[in-house]
């Protein structure tokens, strides 16, 4: 059910519930109903709700399977036309502050600094992370091989994209791994016994290259959830989610009048998906400056 085999958040909620409610496990629909009801009441999230739903489907229909229950209640639920209003998704706004907060530039030196000297070297994706605003999920699937370092790029390989576009794709999609990013890395093959040079990229004493996964094994969701914050914490800098150096990087690039394709491209998505979704609307000085770029552009 989970593939970190660590984050057992959905479980937890499940066993609260039960606790609270002094029940052993779900009986029947109602039950699943009064479990929807509850987590709106103790304001869980409507994507929270969904997954913990397909989490009991799934637990309760390998029970079914093997005779441990007679019914899989959330089914029954969703079958009865009144009972599946009742725990059908809602919509939900997104209104975490933490996610859109940027990170100034100051902000991700005071961290990469912190990262530095962390103790884990597997620490590094969060300074990995605010440099290039790729997804914490990626970091998890890259390989040493895949730093073209001598180049300043990162390929993507098609299955590590959420995006279905590049998710389909033949061929691996480049990344840029900015100047910010090589103290970064030399820190980190420093720390795990390996070398590191601009000409060559990861190398063994032996002068051979270093392939396998980059942070050596996965690190689970929550573990990269409290590493974050604990970095953050550290450095002095007030919190924002992960997610939020994804933002900073897009918008730090369009304002650098970097070609919205191209921008696409590093992250992952489409030129659609990065206007909709992340560009913050113009400021007050962005418009006030429209008149002297469009001067200059008249004048040439």
């Amino acid at each position: 059910l989970y593939l970190n085999g660590t984050d057992y958040v959905l479980f937890d909620i499940c066993f609260a519930y039960l606790a609270k409610h002094n029940r052993n496990h779900f009986g029947d629909a109602s039950s699943v109903v009064d479990f929807v009801k509850w987590m709106r009441a103790t304001k869980h999230s409507e994507r929270t709700i969904e997954m913990c739903l397909r989490l009991l489907k799934v637990v309760y229909g390998i029970g079914v399977s093997r005779g441990f229950y007679k019914i899989n209640p959330v089914l029954d639920a969703k079958k009865n036309q009144v009972l599946a209003t009742q725990i059908r998704k809602l919509p939900q706004e997104k209104s975490n502050p933490a996610m859109r907060k940027e990170l100034t530039t100051a902000d991700r030196q005071k961290i990469s600094e912190v990262v530095k000297k962390w103790r884990d070297p597997r620490a590094v994706w969060v300074g990995l992370n605010v440099w290039m605003g790729l997804r914490p999920s990626v970091f998890n699937k890259i390989c040493f091989e895949d730093f073209d370092v001598t180049s300043g790029i990162l390929w993507i390989r098609p299955g590590f994209h959420k995006s279905e576009k590049y998710r389909k794709a033949s061929d691996p999609t480049p990344s840029l791994v900015p100047p910010e990013a090589f103290e970064l890395l030399e820190g980190y093959a420093r720390k795990i016994g390996i070398g590191f040079t601009r000409e060559k990229g990861f190398v063994a004493t032996s002068g051979l290259p270093i392939l396998g996964l980059f942070l050596r094994r996965p690190l689970g969701r929550s573990t990269m959830r409290r590493t974050w914050r604990a970095v953050l914490q550290r450095a002095g800098v007030e919190y924002a989610a992960p997610y939020a150096a994804r933002i900073t990087m897009i918008n730090e690039m369009v304002s650098a009048g970097i070609n919205v394709r191209d921008i696409a491209t590093h992250m992952g998505n489409t030129p659609e998906t990065i206007y909709k979704c992340y560009v913050k609307a113009s400021s007050v000085k962005d418009i006030q400056n429209m008149a002297a770029k469009l001067q200059i552009r008249r004048a040439a």
